[in-house]
Protein backbone atom coordinates (compact mmCIF):
# COMPACT_ATOMS: atom_id res chain seq x y z
CA UNK A 1 0.00 0.00 0.00
CA UNK A 2 1.19 3.16 -0.75
CA UNK A 3 1.68 6.57 1.95
CA UNK A 4 2.55 9.90 1.46
CA UNK A 5 5.11 11.55 4.32
CA UNK A 6 3.36 13.45 6.85
CA UNK A 7 0.31 11.10 6.43
CA UNK A 8 -1.67 10.06 9.46
CA UNK A 9 -2.69 6.31 9.65
CA UNK A 10 -4.13 4.83 12.39
CA UNK A 11 -3.01 1.36 13.87
CA UNK A 12 -6.11 -1.27 15.29
CA UNK A 13 -4.75 -3.37 18.08
CA UNK A 14 -5.69 -6.97 17.56
CA UNK A 15 -6.24 -8.29 20.77
CA UNK A 16 -7.10 -5.33 22.83
CA UNK A 17 -8.91 -2.98 19.56
CA UNK A 18 -7.21 -0.09 20.52
CA UNK A 19 -6.65 2.35 18.20
CA UNK A 20 -3.64 3.90 17.94
CA UNK A 21 -2.98 7.15 15.76
CA UNK A 22 0.76 7.34 14.06
CA UNK A 23 2.51 9.38 11.70
CA UNK A 24 4.43 8.34 8.56
CA UNK A 25 7.52 10.64 9.21
CA UNK A 26 9.67 8.79 6.90
CA UNK A 27 9.61 6.94 3.29
CA UNK A 28 12.50 4.87 2.53
CA UNK A 29 13.15 3.49 -1.08
CA UNK A 30 16.04 0.91 -1.53
CA UNK A 31 17.13 0.11 -5.14
CA UNK A 32 18.95 -2.83 -5.86
CA UNK A 33 20.09 -4.71 -9.77
CA UNK A 34 17.35 -7.06 -8.40
CA UNK A 35 14.54 -4.92 -6.62
CA UNK A 36 13.17 -1.95 -5.31
CA UNK A 37 11.93 -1.61 -1.88
CA UNK A 38 9.62 0.78 0.26
CA UNK A 39 9.31 1.49 3.80
CA UNK A 40 7.96 3.54 5.98
CA UNK A 41 8.71 4.78 9.27
CA UNK A 42 6.23 5.87 11.16
CA UNK A 43 5.87 7.99 14.61
CA UNK A 44 4.28 6.84 17.73
CA UNK A 45 2.27 9.40 19.79
CA UNK A 46 4.21 10.25 23.16
CA UNK A 47 7.00 12.21 24.36
CA UNK A 48 9.23 9.85 23.33
CA UNK A 49 8.34 9.76 19.96
CA UNK A 50 9.51 6.53 19.49
CA UNK A 51 9.66 5.83 16.05
CA UNK A 52 8.77 2.15 14.31
CA UNK A 53 9.09 0.47 10.27
CA UNK A 54 5.64 0.18 9.22
CA UNK A 55 6.20 -4.01 7.97
CA UNK A 56 7.42 -4.90 11.71
CA UNK A 57 4.01 -3.66 13.37
CA UNK A 58 1.43 -6.33 13.88
CA UNK A 59 -1.23 -3.85 14.55
CA UNK A 60 -4.24 -3.21 11.39
CA UNK A 61 -3.59 -0.47 9.68
CA UNK A 62 -6.00 2.06 8.27
CA UNK A 63 -5.53 5.07 5.91
CA UNK A 64 -8.97 6.89 7.00
CA UNK A 65 -10.96 6.50 10.16
CA UNK A 66 -13.99 6.06 8.47
CA UNK A 67 -12.41 3.28 7.22
CA UNK A 68 -11.70 1.77 10.57
CA UNK A 69 -15.07 2.48 11.86
CA UNK A 70 -16.88 0.62 9.15
CA UNK A 71 -14.04 -2.42 9.67
CA UNK A 72 -14.97 -2.03 13.76
CA UNK A 73 -18.79 -1.94 13.64
CA UNK A 74 -18.82 -4.82 10.64
CA UNK A 75 -16.41 -7.00 13.04
CA UNK A 76 -18.71 -6.04 15.97
CA UNK A 77 -21.40 -7.42 13.60
CA UNK A 78 -20.21 -10.54 12.43
CA UNK A 79 -19.25 -11.25 16.42
CA UNK A 80 -23.03 -10.59 18.01
CA UNK A 81 -24.32 -12.80 14.64
CA UNK A 82 -21.81 -15.63 16.14
CA UNK A 83 -23.07 -15.12 19.20
CA UNK A 84 -26.79 -15.52 18.48
CA UNK A 85 -26.40 -18.21 16.28
CA UNK A 86 -24.16 -20.10 19.12
CA UNK A 87 -27.26 -19.28 21.37
CA UNK A 88 -29.64 -20.06 19.17
CA UNK A 89 -28.27 -23.71 18.23
CA UNK A 90 -27.96 -24.19 22.34
CA UNK A 91 -31.76 -23.51 22.45
CA UNK A 92 -32.39 -26.03 19.59
CA UNK A 93 -30.38 -29.00 21.43
CA UNK A 94 -31.65 -28.41 25.15
CA UNK A 95 -35.12 -27.20 24.82
CA UNK A 96 -36.78 -28.05 21.07
CA UNK A 97 -37.61 -25.58 18.21
CA UNK A 98 -39.87 -23.15 20.03
CA UNK A 99 -41.35 -22.29 23.46
CA UNK A 100 -44.62 -23.47 22.67
CA UNK A 101 -43.22 -26.74 21.38
CA UNK A 102 -44.60 -29.23 24.25
CA UNK A 103 -42.04 -31.77 23.12
CA UNK A 104 -39.12 -29.48 24.83
CA UNK A 105 -38.85 -31.56 27.76
CA UNK A 106 -38.52 -34.78 26.14
CA UNK A 107 -36.11 -33.51 23.65
CA UNK A 108 -34.03 -31.81 26.53
CA UNK A 109 -34.11 -35.13 28.01
CA UNK A 110 -32.89 -37.25 25.23
CA UNK A 111 -30.32 -34.62 24.48
CA UNK A 112 -28.85 -35.03 28.26
CA UNK A 113 -29.08 -39.03 28.32
CA UNK A 114 -26.85 -38.45 25.17
CA UNK A 115 -24.78 -36.12 26.62
CA UNK A 116 -24.32 -38.24 29.38
CA UNK A 117 -23.82 -41.13 29.13
CA UNK A 118 -22.72 -42.09 25.18
CA UNK A 119 -19.26 -41.18 26.32
CA UNK A 120 -19.07 -43.74 29.29
CA UNK A 121 -16.87 -46.17 28.86
CA UNK A 122 -16.72 -49.61 30.58
CA UNK A 123 -13.62 -50.43 32.06
CA UNK A 124 -12.46 -53.58 34.08
CA UNK A 125 -10.49 -51.90 37.12
CA UNK A 126 -10.12 -55.39 38.19
CA UNK A 127 -9.93 -59.18 37.22
CA UNK A 128 -12.71 -59.70 39.70
CA UNK A 129 -14.78 -57.29 38.52
CA UNK A 130 -17.83 -58.14 36.00
CA UNK A 131 -18.51 -55.43 33.11
CA UNK A 132 -21.96 -55.55 32.72
CA UNK A 133 -22.89 -54.24 29.23
CA UNK A 134 -26.78 -54.84 29.03
CA UNK A 135 -28.63 -51.77 28.23
CA UNK A 136 -30.83 -52.32 31.63
CA UNK A 137 -27.97 -52.37 34.21
CA UNK A 138 -25.94 -49.10 31.97
CA UNK A 139 -28.90 -47.00 32.00
CA UNK A 140 -29.92 -47.56 35.88
CA UNK A 141 -26.41 -46.99 37.01
CA UNK A 142 -26.17 -43.75 34.79
CA UNK A 143 -29.55 -43.10 35.93
CA UNK A 144 -28.58 -43.13 39.58
CA UNK A 145 -25.05 -41.06 38.44
CA UNK A 146 -27.39 -38.82 37.41
CA UNK A 147 -29.71 -38.46 40.11
CA UNK A 148 -26.67 -38.11 42.45
CA UNK A 149 -25.57 -35.26 40.16
CA UNK A 150 -28.26 -33.31 40.21
CA UNK A 151 -29.48 -34.06 43.96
Amino acid sequence: MEYNVGQVVYLLGNKSFTILPALIVEEVIRKTIEEQTKQYILELPGENKKRVVLDNINERVFNDISELRDYMIENTRQNIERLIDNAMEKKELFFGASNLDLQSEVHAEKVKQKIMFDNEKHVQKDVKDIIMNSKDNKTKNKEEKWIKYCF
